[in-house]
């Protein structure tokens, strides 16, 4: 969904696809009176679509982690920080200069993007899809359940308003393997059909 680099001085540039799939430029720096800019092109001369004055990208969770690390990873999943507040995670990679740490470039993941995709991937076996993380909690689902509660909470996948995630989920929290090599099996009824 977007590319950009944040730096050790507090800068931000950055691209972003548009729904048009266009690019949208993203810019923090002196040219922008330190506050985030995001136009509508991928320059600062097209017109502004969205701006904040308390943007700070050493704050946000794709930087300091691995500021600290000094490793490349993926980031937690957290709430953009643009006019949609979508959830997203990101690839992060710091950058050095002669030994020297200079920042990190990262790259995010829309995570609507991701339920978009096991959307269209469901519907070849009549199923439905779900990714959960390590505590349960709805990262994105073919069913276009909610996944994010009304405080800005993530919601667990026993906790959803689409009641065969809910079931399915409960089923799943009382399979868990308790080591990572070993899958389980499950089954369970709603509405008169098995799944």
């Amino acid at each position: 969904n977007s590319m950009g680099f944040g730096s050790e001085d507090g800068f931000f540039v950055g691209l972003q696809k548009t729904p048009n799939n266009g690019l949208s430029l993203l810019l923090k720096d002196s040219r922008t009176d330190n506050n985030l800019m995001i136009f509508d092109g991928d320059n600062n001369t097209t017109p502004l679509q969205y701006s904040s004055t308390d943007y700070q990208p050493k704050s946000r969770p794709w930087y300091q982690p691995f500021a600290q690390s000094r490793q490349a990873g993926w980031s937690n999943i957290y709430s953009n920080h643009d006019s949609e507040r979508a959830l997203t995670i990101s690839s992060v990679s710091p950058v050095f200069q002669h030994g020297a740490f200079l920042g990190n470039v990262v790259t995010d993941v829309n995570l609507s993007q991701i339920s978009s995709f096991l959307e269209q991937e469901s519907h070849e076996f009549s199923g439905f899809s779900y990714i959960l993380d390590n505590k349960g909690r709805l990262i994105a689902n073919s069913l276009r359940a909610p996944i994010v509660a009304q405080n800005d909470m993530r919601i667990k996948a026993v906790n959803s308003v689409d009641p065969i995630i809910a079931m399915s989920g409960a089923q799943l929290n009382e399979s868990l393997p308790s080591s990572d090599n070993i899958s389980r099996s499950f089954q369970f009824e709603f509405a008169g059909e098995r799944y």
